[in-house]
């Protein structure tokens, strides 16, 4: 609840610099679409592949850290296609304060980001440990919770930064 409040304060901030600036608001550039996509798919692999997981642990299945693995990789490369979206437009945030709002709404994203990831290798070693389990697996879960949360908010920035100024 917390991060999402964060997050929609970043939001708000982007929004309303988005309102007040005219037409300075993409002097360099929009972000590219193409890498927006790609941190799409990004995040869409890595929840399906908690979603996979899940089931996997359901099931008794010890693959089910692989499929956490794959998430810890996909979260950080989703965050970078997203930076590199807004730094191959051309946009940079010392340049202008809405430029300066887009790249904090990354930075927040990349922070949730690197945690899932510490998270999910937590995950891994407890489970290649032999301490989670179909039976004791609250720490998947709650791995599971911030991961697909982090998804989600890497999902509604995409929509935000490249959706938003394409719609208007």
């Amino acid at each position: 609840v917390a991060s999402g409040a964060a997050w929609a304060c970043f939001a708000g901030s982007y929004l309303f610099l988005w309102l007040v600036n005219g037409d300075a608001r993409w002097a360099a550039g929009a972000p590219a679409p193409s890498w927006g996509f790609a941190a799409l798919g990004c995040y869409a692999v890595a929840a399906a592949a908690l979603a996979w997981a899940a089931r996997a642990l359901r099931r008794r299945g010890r693959a089910s850290g692989l499929a956490m693995g794959l998430a810890l990789l996909l979260l950080p490369a989703g965050s970078g296609a997203e930076l590199l979206s807004l730094w191959q437009a051309g946009l940079r945030p010392e340049e202008h304060a809405h430029a300066a709002s887009s790249y904090a709404l990354v930075v927040f994203q990349t922070f949730h980001a690197a945690i899932a990831a510490l998270m999910a290798g937590y995950v891994i070693a407890r489970q290649w440990a032999g301490l989670i389990d179909h039976e004791r697996r609250v720490t998947f879960d709650n791995a599971q919770l911030f991961v697909l949360y982090t998804c989600a908010q890497g999902v509604a920035g995409l929509l935000l930064l490249h959706g938003f100024p394409r719609l208007l």
